[in-house]
């Protein structure tokens, strides 16, 4: 079986056109978590809400029972029911 060239050692996907700095990166597990790294801080946060700032952006993640898990540095994890996300 021939190899994907697309994934690294670690496994995840290296992508052949890497984002800027300045953007978001962003990963969706299923429909129960999202991790956003590049955050520049929580706009706005409830059980249905949840909008963070990427800079001029904002990342609105929609569900419910939606927790900000964990913010590290500029990452932040969201788990809930996740029924959207969308860049406004």
């Amino acid at each position: 079986m021939k190899k994907n060239s697309n994934f690294g050692r670690n496994g995840l996907f290296d992508s052949p056109f890497p984002a800027p700095l300045s953007e978001c990166h962003i990963e969706l597990y299923s429909s129960r978590a999202i991790m956003i790294d590049g955050c520049r801080g929580v706009a706005f946060c409830s059980s249905e809400h949840i909008r963070i700032s990427i800079g001029s952006r904002y990342v609105a993640v929609n569900g419910s029972e939606l927790v900000i898990a964990s913010m590290f540095g500029a990452t932040v994890s969201i788990e809930g029911h996740i029924t959207g996300v969308e860049f406004i």
